[in-house]
């Protein structure tokens, strides 16, 4: 009876030993998870693809949209009376031509009782969530547009424009997602450059994202961009000492002032000069090269050295050579604006 009875005390013992090292690690993990998400720390994935989120099937709604002539091209958004300006973040993503409003502070379901309403004809459709104090919006939008926008009466008004018909000047910058972060790096760095210039620049990628070829075709075709640059990273495999700047040009593309070709050359130019590195010529792109053959607008990819060399990649992993190749490529788009006769104003 004793040996029975001891017997069933270890068995219970060992039941809630391991009952309580399970929610010992359940509240751990939960704890660890939620102190990330309060610190902002949030996987790349996730970081990149917000709408991921936004159209989960839990949390997310179609919002109504009601088509009504108000006598002004304006997308109209209700907010809550204790909405200020300063509780709306605007983010444009115009790869995939969205627009997210984050509204801080409205209540939860202020838009069950609450519709927009559209006289832009810009809107697809519009998709809301709502976490942890946050309301947020995402307009799809039928194209490809810029945007004005202003507060009254408890509405945000939005105005979307046509860049082309804004911008004088238009170009876009497409960052390769090859051999690490080292053409977003450079991409980075000119867009501190660029920034200060009167071109409007538009960037295929600013973060770890990965549009498609095709869409980030379509972004420079829709803008009808004055050109578009690919800064991407070289690779051979068979030879380690290859080295060098190369750019790829449509060979079938050719307009007055500025064709691929001469784009190509220019940008292949001024890299080499401010980087001293070696120039490897002008490559016609093959069949297979969306990106090139596809756009309607003067384009190149500018490889801007070979990985596969450890010298060369050394440098380019360099802050102060990375500073020289963002300089070429600055020099190089004014270089072809000037030869567009668009002087920098």
């Amino acid at each position: 009876m004793y040996d029975k009875l001891m017997k069933h005390t270890a068995i219970g013992s060992i039941m809630f030993s391991i009952a309580a090292m399970c929610i010992m690690l359940y509240v751990a993990f939960h704890t660890t998870v939620e102190a990330s998400v309060a610190a902002g720390e949030i996987s790349p994935e996730h970081k990149v693809n917000e709408a991921e989120t936004i159209e989960s099937p839990v949390n997310t709604k179609e919002l109504a949209i009601v088509k009504e002539d108000n006598g002004q091209a304006y997308l109209c958004i209700p907010l809550s009376e204790n909405i200020t300006e300063e509780q709306l973040v605007l983010e444009a993503n115009y790869v995939e031509q969205q627009l997210c409003i984050t509204i801080t502070g409205q209540e939860e379901g202020f838009y069950n009782d609450n519709r927009i309403t559209d006289n832009s004809g810009c809107i697809g459709k519009v998709l809301w969530s709502y976490h942890r104090g946050n309301t947020k919006l995402q307009l799809q939008l039928n194209g490809l547009y810029e945007y004005n926008v202003f507060c009254k009466n408890n509405m945000l008004f939005i105005e979307f424009r046509i860049p082309r018909e804004e911008y004088d000047k238009i170009v876009v910058i497409d960052a390769g997602n090859t051999y690490g972060e080292i053409p977003l790096t450079i991409v980075k760095r000119l867009k501190e450059k660029l920034d200060a210039t009167d071109i409007r620049a538009y960037y295929t990628r600013l973060d770890e994202s990965n549009p498609s070829q095709e869409k980030r075709v379509a972004l420079a075709n829709l803008l009808k961009a004055d050109m578009l640059i690919s800064v991407q990273v070289n690779e051979d495999t068979e030879d380690s000492m290859m080295q060098g700047i190369q750019t790829i040009y449509n060979p079938t593309f050719f307009i007055p002032l500025l064709s691929s070709i001469d784009l190509a050359d220019i940008m292949e130019k001024e890299v080499c000069r401010e980087t001293g590195a070696a120039a490897r010529g002008l490559i016609p792109a093959e069949d297979s090269e969306i990106l090139v053959n596809k756009v309607s607008r003067p384009v190149t990819i500018v490889q801007v050295g070979y990985v596969s060399n450890k010298k060369e990649k050394e440098l380019l992993e360099d802050d102060s050579y990375i500073e020289k190749v963002a300089d070429g490529l600055y020099d190089g788009i004014m270089e072809a604006y000037a030869k567009l006769g668009k002087e920098e104003s």
